[in-house]
């Protein structure tokens, strides 16, 4: 299942929300057109999580931060 991150941002012409969407730990940006009709997806990064995103004034660029989780788990028995 999706999970969308918890922040939108407006379009900087009103007319859409952008939001962040993770599959299978990727996350990608998506435009939502607020007159209707289905998203459209922004980004097409294969890899690492978007934790943060923002347009410029005039919309034309986008910053963004990605992270890259990585997990090891060590079990140590009879520590002494």
């Amino acid at each position: 299942m999706p999970n969308t991150s918890d922040f939108t941002r407006w379009t900087a012409d009103g007319q859409a929300l952008t939001y962040v969407r993770t599959m299978k730990g990727v996350s990608n940006m998506w435009r939502q057109p607020i007159a209707g009709g289905p998203p459209t997806q922004v980004t097409d990064f294969k890899a690492d999580t978007i934790r943060f995103f923002d347009w410029s004034r005039d919309g034309r660029q986008v910053v963004y931060s990605r992270i890259t989780s990585n997990t090891d788990v060590v079990l140590i028995n009879d520590l002494k």
